[in-house]
C-alpha cells in the first residue's frame, strides 16, 4: 500500500527527482520546494537543476528526492496561509510516509526551500511535518530550512504606501494571503511565533536566509533577512567590488541573537487589524511600524530563539526585478544563478555532514 502511495505521490507531484537509490545504511534527503504567491513549480526549475547537479557530484552515498506540487499555483495562492498550508500537507504527507517506508534502513533527512510567500507556508507546514509519527518513528532529521526573499515579518515594513494601499484593497476584495501578509490576521504575529512553530523551526540543523538588498519591490531586505540592525553594514558592503565566483552574493554572516530596542508586537498590530483604520494608516504611515516596531519585535522573537545564517543578495542591475530574478523565474531578467547554486550547496552540504 505504501509503495502504491509513493507512486501516486510521484504522479501527482509537479516535479520530482530521485538521483540514487542508496543501500541500507546510506543517507537519503527529501527536499520540499514551495513557490511563492501566484507562482508555480516552474519557478524552481533552475534551482532543481542546481541541486540535481550537486547531488550527482556527491556520489552514491547520498540519494536526493525533490518534491514539488502545483496545489497552490497561481490564483490558488490567494486563499491565505491556512488553506494553502492544508492543501500542501494533504499532498505532501502521503508522499512523505511512502518515501520514509521505501528507504527503510537508510539515514533519512528532510529539508525545505521556499521562495517568497512559499517560505511562510513552509513555516506553517513544518510544525505538522516535524511532529508527524513518521518523523519520530523513522528518526528523520530536519536538516536545512532555507528561504529566498520571504516576507517573514510581513510587508508593512518594506513596501511603499501606494503598494500597501493597493494590497489592502485587493485583500478586502479577494486575497486572504494579502491580508495575512499585511498583518490583518494572527498568522505572522501569533501563530508562527508560538512554541510549536518556533520549536519546529529550531529543530532544523540550520536555517538559511537569502534576502535581496536592493530592487525587490515586493519583499524588502529587512523582512526577508530579519536584520534591521545590519542594513547600514550591508549597504556599505554592496559598494565593494563583487566576487568573481558569486557576484550577486555578499559574504554569509550569522545573525546575532539580540535585536536592539524591540517594541512589543501588540502595540500596533491591533490597530492594523481594524480595517477601518487601514486607509489612514497606509496614507500617513502614522504607525509604530514606521520605525519597524512590531516587525522588529517579531524579528527579535525569531532571532532570540535560534540561529540564522544570512546571505545578502545584490542584483547588479537598476531594474526593480530582483524578486523574480533571484529565482530566474522569468526569462530575460537579470540572471543570478550563483544564488541558486549557493542554495543547493547549503542544502547538500548539511545533508552530507555527520
Amino acid at each position: 500500500k505504501l509503495q502504491f502511495l509513493y507512486l501516486i505521490g510521484l504522479a501527482r507531484a509537479g516535479r520530482y527527482t530521485r538521483t540514487h537509490t542508496p543501500m541500507a545504511g546510506r543517507r537519503c534527503l527529501l527536499v520540499l520546494f514551495q513557490h511563492g504567491s501566484h507562482g508555480n513549480v516552474r519557478d524552481f526549475a533552475i534551482m532543481r537543476r542546481c541541486i540535481e547537479a550537486a547531488a550527482a557530484d556527491a556520489g552514491d552515498a547520498l540519494s536526493v528526492t525533490i518534491f514539488e506540487t502545483d496545489v497552490n499555483a497561481r490564483l490558488k495562492s490567494d486563499h491565505g496561509v491556512e488553506r494553502c498550508t492544508a492543501r500542501l500537507l494533504k499532498e505532501f504527507l502521503p508522499f512523505y510516509e511512502a518515501w520514509a517506508e521505501k528507504h527503510a534502513g537508510a539515514e533519512l533527512r528532510f529539508s525545505a526551500v521556499g521562495h517568497s510567500f512559499g517560505g511562510i507556508l513552509l513555516r506553517r507546514a513544518i510544525a505538522a511535518i516535524v511532529q508527524h509519527p513518521v518523523t519520530r518513528r523513522r528518526g528523520v532529521v530536519p536538516s536545512v530550512f532555507a528561504t529566498v526573499a520571504t516576507p517573514h515579518l510581513g510587508v508593512r515594513c518594506s513596501v511603499n504606501p501606494v503598494m500597501l494601499g493597493g494590497a489592502w484593497v485587493v485583500g478586502q476584495v479577494y486575497s486572504q494571503t494579502y491580508l495575512d501578509l499585511l498583518g490583518a490576521s494572527d498568522v505572522l504575529g501569533t501563530t508562527l511565533l508560538d512554541a510549536v512553530h518556533l520549536d519546529a523551526l529550531k529543530s532544523f540543523q540550520r536555517r538559511v536566509l537569502f534576502a535581496n538588498v536592493v530592487n525587490d519591490h515586493l519583499v524588502g531586505f529587512e523582512t526577508a533577512s530579519l536584520a534591521f540592525d545590519q542594513v547600514e553594514a550591508v549597504t556599505a558592503e554592496r559598494a565593494l567590488p563583487p566576487s568573481a565566483a558569486t557576484p550577486h552574493l555578499l559574504p554569509k554572516r550569522r545573525l546575532p541573537r539580540e535585536v536592539a530596542a524591540p517594541v512589543p508586537p501588540r502595540t500596533a498590530s491591533k490597530t492594523w487589524r481594524n480595517p477601518t483604520h487601514w486607509p489612514a494608516l497606509v496614507a500617513s504611515r502614522a504607525t509604530a511600524d514606521t520605525t519597524h516596531g512590531p516587525s522588529q519585535a517579531m524579528a527579535a522573537t525569531l532571532r532570540g530563539a535560534m540561529d540564522f545564517d544570512l546571505y545578502p543578495v545584490v542584483q547588479r542591475s537598476w531594474l526593480p526585478t530582483a524578486h523574480n530574478s533571484v529565482m530566474q523565474a522569468i526569462p530575460g531578467l537579470t540572471q543570478m544563478r550563483d544564488v541558486l547554486e549557493q542554495v543547493a550547496a547549503e542544502v547538500l552540504l548539511t545533508a552530507q555532514e555527520e
